[in-house]
């Protein structure tokens, strides 16, 4: 799955990492539950990883489809529309994927990182601050720095968006 993914073939990949999801559920409660566990966690994260680079696939499209626009016709309006519908299900999916992910394992960091960059994208910075504040105390205290320069950065994307979405509805 993680080639399909770096050659880009990001629907066989998620489809790998489902079904390495469903093999993973049937293996037997041991004392490695741990190390099950974490690859749950991780295969939770590639696929929110998959469905990010999908929502950026889509928006690339998006753009160059809306440029044509200029003399739209029914049909173009209908092709922005299942775009934007589809970006939208690719963010859902890559935070549902981020939630099973934090689910398992609430201090990965990197499924946290995704999960709120999702959430700003579906409009939703307010959420995302709240919830930036409280995972500031799930993360272990020997990763300080790293923690704050990641919940820095992620508060400014988030403060930036409503600043953005004020000014869009002033305007």
């Amino acid at each position: 799955a993680n080639t399909l993914f770096k050659n880009k073939k990001y629907s066989e990949a998620l489809a790998l990492y489902e079904k390495a999801l469903e093999t993973l559920s049937k293996v037997q409660e041991t004392t490695a539950d741990e190390s099950k566990a974490e690859m749950g966690a991780t295969l939770h994260f590639n696929k929110a990883s998959t469905f990010w680079k999908l929502y950026q696939e889509s928006s690339t499209s998006t753009v160059s489809s809306s440029s044509s626009l200029s003399n739209a016709d029914d049909i173009d309006e209908i092709d922005l529309d299942i775009s934007v519908s589809d970006k939208i299900y690719e963010l859902q999916r890559c935070e549902q994927a981020c939630e099973a992910a934090l689910d398992i394992n609430p201090k990965h960091i990197k499924a946290f990182f995704r999960l709120i960059n999702a959430i700003i994208a579906l409009g939703r910075p307010q959420e995302a601050l709240e919830r930036i504040e409280a995972f500031k105390h799930t993360v272990d205290s020997d990763r300080e720095d790293d923690r704050e320069r990641i919940l820095s950065e992620l508060k400014r994307k988030c403060n930036a968006s409503l600043i953005l979405r004020a000014e869009s509805i002033q305007t």
